[in-house]
């Protein structure tokens, strides 16, 4: 398990941390080439041999309030060499966004920026390194951050809770890959409560 940055307290990290749970051990990993500035928030994925980061945000970077990031960067884990990712078409500055990876798709949803929160749906393409936005039409759920995003199988990724203008969320969207469409999921169950910050452990 590989954990990137953080706010640690009166400063952002930049560092790269590996767990290993055959000794319980965690270590810091060094690493060379140009890197992200040490933010929060940001949005991290692995694919295939690269460690994929985008966006976040560093509260004590600037006196005049926070900074906001829209960048990208993959660091080669074979390598351990990080690379800049200089895309012409970028989604806005935000932190608090999910990136998630579906089958062979990456997606970054959500997050909030300098004027509020996002319902804003991208698909990373690694080939041609470029972020392309999706349209998905309707029903989208509602601008939100701090939610939890997984895929459920090779087309179909879940979108649950965060949090919104109003308020933490409890609802559950599903986009269908094949047909680029959101759809909200019922369920008859007992709701969980509402909440942000939420994760979702995968299998």
């Amino acid at each position: 398990m590989l954990v990137f940055a953080g706010d640690i307290g009166g400063a952002c990290s930049d560092e790269l941390f590996v767990y290993s749970p055959e000794v319980d051990q965690w270590a810091k990993l060094g690493t060379t080439g140009q890197g992200p500035s040490a933010r929060y928030g940001h949005g991290a994925v692995v694919v295939d041999t690269k460690l994929l980061v985008f966006g976040g945000a560093d509260r004590y970077a600037q006196s005049s309030g926070t900074r906001y990031f829209n960048d990208t960067f993959q660091l080669d884990l074979e390598t351990m060499v990080w690379e800049a990712c200089r895309a012409e078409h970028t989604p806005e500055s935000r932190y608090g966004h999910s990136v998630t990876k579906v089958g062979s798709h990456v997606y970054m949803f959500g997050g909030y920026g300098r004027d509020g929160r996002f319902a804003d749906l991208w698909e990373w393409r690694p080939v041609s390194r470029s972020w392309v936005e999706v349209e998905a039409g309707k029903p989208a759920p509602l601008g939100r951050t701090e939610h939890s995003a997984v895929a459920i199988g090779a087309d179909t990724l879940i979108v649950f809770g965060g949090s919104a203008a109003s308020g933490p969320l409890n609802d559950i969207y599903e986009f269908n890959i094949p047909y680029s469409k959101w759809s909200r999921v019922t369920f008859q169950a007992s709701k969980r409560a509402p909440a942000s910050g939420v994760t979702y452990p995968g299998k």
